[in-house]
C-alpha cells in the first residue's frame, strides 16, 4: 500500500487488513513526525492487523540534516510531546519495526521512541545505519544509538534491538522492494 503522508482526511482508505507497511520518507523533520503519528492513528487504529513496519529514512545526508539532525527547539519538543501523550494509538499486532538509513538524528530517535511506546507485542527493532557511516566512527555511532534506544521506554519489555551496518543486516526485508518516484 502506498500513500503520501500529505493525505486528505476526507478520503476513506481501508487499511484494516494490512499486515505490512512501508513508509518511504523523503525527509524527517518535526512536521513529518506529526504526519506519521496522525497517519497511523487515522488509518490503522484501532482495527489494524499490522505485523511489520518498514521505514526507509532519507538516504541523502542533506535530507536528514538541518532541523532533523539537532534537537528541536522547546516549542517543537512540547508539540511532539503533546501528540505522543494524547495519542491513543496502540499497534497491538506489530512484531517487527525496521528502519533503514538510520543516522541517530533527534527526529529519528523520537520516531523510534514513539513506535516502541505504541507497540506492546513488538519482538524486534532493526536499525540499519546509512552506508557511509562505516568505519571506526561509524562503529562508535552504532554503539551510541544502541545505548540511546536501550534507554527508551518500551511497551514490550522483550524487544530485541539490532543496530547494524547494511552489510551486516540479515533481518527480514519488505515483500516489495521496487521504488516508485514521481518527478
Amino acid at each position: 500500500m502506498w500513500t503520501q503522508l500529505s493525505y486528505d482526511v476526507s478520503v476513506d482508505i481501508d487499511m484494516t487488513n494490512i499486515e505490512e507497511l512501508q513508509l518511504l520518507m523523503a525527509s524527517l523533520g518535526c512536521d513529518d513526525l506529526e504526519a506519521v503519528s496522525s497517519f497511523l492513528e487515522l488509518y490503522l487504529y484501532p482495527t489494524t492487523i499490522l505485523d511489520r513496519l518498514f521505514i526507509r529514512l532519507p538516504g541523502d545526508a542533506a535530507e536528514a540534516s538541518g532541523a532533523a539532525a539537532a534537537p528541536a527547539d522547546e516549542a517543537q519538543q512540547r508539540r511532539i510531546s503533546s501528540y505522543d501523550d494524547n495519542n491513543d494509538l496502540v499497534l497491538d499486532h506489530l512484531r517487527l519495526i525496521k528502519a533503514v538509513n538510520f543516522r541517530g538524528t533527534w527526529c529519528e530517535l523520537v520516531l523510534i521512541s514513539f513506535l516502541l511506546k505504541k507497540a506492546p507485542a513488538v519482538e524486534q527493532l532493526v536499525l540499519v545505519a546509512v552506508e557511509e557511516e562505516h568505519g571506526a566512527s561509524g562503529d562508535e555511532l552504532l554503539k551510541i544509538i544502541r545505548g540511546k534506544v536501550s534507554a527508551m521506554q518500551k511497551a514490550s519489555p522483550d524487544v530485541r534491538v539490532t543496530v547494524c551496518h547494511p552489510s551486516e543486516d540479515r533481518s527480514q526485508n519488505p515483500a516489495h522492494t521496487r521504488f516508485y518516484h514521481e518527478e
